[in-house]
């Protein structure tokens, strides 16, 4: 029956030396559960070798918590697992010590009953996430400080130019984009290719009016939008005075399309030089 047989492998040293946490209890209060390595390690039992605690929650010296509220007791997967009959599936649970430690677990829990239905104890794995969802957590913290930061730049440079089209204005490169109708939602006048107006004067229009289907930055933009994917690439342009392109392509949200161009023919730098400006620009656009 499955009581014993966890009874033997434990006699077998096997289960003191699994690479998960297990606990487990042999009567239905679940006033002792054993725990083997594992498991008094993530717990922070002594000498984090195999040993023996209560399952009553006033005992166990932490607070166990799921998804931030506190466990009372019959709540445990241990004792979910006794009450009900049933496995309880990957539970995750947060311990939180005195001082403030923390730990994550993902707990699951099965009764064990013999060969006769008689109920004979409860066995519970549990596998250690703590330094999972810490980095996750830190991940999100960067990416709102991030966000909190380019938005306060973007309010720095609305107050020193005005708006959004007086700071492209004064880019010299082209920047215009598109919706997922490759309609021009927004376009400059490069500042160093004043006679580049062509975008600039026909918002709102599908690209395909502005732009021959000839044109190899058309048959680009449309590469780039059909597969949502960046593309980088140099173009001769007849539309835009014969000019050589360096042109960088971004799906952004929404279906949309940012396109960024220069001029190689008056010698800019290539796109990884590009001002800090310009690349604050083009994530707002984003």
């Amino acid at each position: 029956m499955a009581a014993e047989i966890f009874l033997r492998t434990k006699s077998l040293g096997i289960y003191q030396h699994l690479p998960c946490g297990v606990s487990a209890t042999y009567d239905a209060a679940c006033d002792l559960v054993y725990h083997n390595a594992k498991a008094a390690e993530f717990l922070d039992l002594p000498d984090g070798s195999e040993c023996t605690t209560s399952g009553r929650l006033e005992a166990l010296g932490f607070q166990i918590r799921q998804d931030g509220l506190p466990l009372v007791c019959g709540q445990l997967p241990l004792q979910m697992a006794i009450v009900t009959g049933q496995r309880v599936e990957r539970r995750v649970l947060e311990f939180v010590w005195p001082s403030g430690r923390r730990k994550v677990g993902v707990w699951s829990a099965q009764p064990l009953i013999n060969d006769d239905g008689v109920f004979a104890g409860a066995i519970a794995t549990c596998e250690d996430i703590t330094e999972r969802i810490e980095t996750e957590d830190r991940l999100r913290r960067d990416r709102e400080f991030l966000e909190q930061l380019l938005q306060k730049q973007a309010e720095t440079l609305l107050t020193a130019f005005g708006t959004v089209d007086d700071i492209l204005a004064g880019s010299p490169d082209g920047i215009f984009a598109l919706d997922g109708d490759l309609c021009i939602i927004f376009a400059n006048i490069p500042r160093d290719m004043p006679d580049c107006d062509i975008l600039a004067k026909n918002g709102g229009r599908s690209l395909r009016e502005c732009l021959p289907p000839t044109d190899e930055l058309y048959d680009k933009i449309l590469l780039a939008s059909a597969n949502r994917r960046t593309v980088r690439c140099v173009l001769p342009s007849a539309v835009f005075g014969g000019r050589c392109l360096d042109v960088s392509l971004y799906p952004a949200g929404k279906g949309r399309l940012i396109v960024y161009y220069r001029s190689l023919t008056l010698g800019h730098t290539a796109w990884e030089e590009t001002s800090k400006l310009d690349r604050l620009i083009m994530a707002n656009m984003g």
